[in-house]
């Protein structure tokens, strides 16, 4: 969020309170597919799906849901859209 108020170019995403299905779905329309699902508590991978289109994205909002919640006690969730075979990325 610091990054984006100082102007930084960014990845659209939703990093939001609102969890419910149907805002999840509305963020995501808004940021395109293919997309990102992740668990804001998380890391190593779990919790993390990629979704290439709408109607998949209910089904693997719940998996990365349930894994969160399991692997890291807590289900919320984060959006972002997906980088596929990106040619550089550099964060120092």
């Amino acid at each position: 969020i610091a990054m984006l108020e100082a102007g930084v170019p960014c990845i659209p995403g939703y990093e939001g309170a609102a969890q419910d299905d149907e805002t999840l779905n509305r963020e995501a329309q808004r940021i395109g597919y293919p997309l990102m699902i992740k668990a804001s508590a998380g890391g190593g991978g779990r919790g993390m799906r990629l979704v290439h289109e709408s109607s998949e994205l209910l089904a693997q909002i719940r998996t990365a849901r349930s894994e969160a919640q399991n692997a890291f006690g807590s289900g919320e969730l984060i959006l972002e859209r997906a980088v596929i075979q990106p040619r550089h990325v550099e964060i120092q």
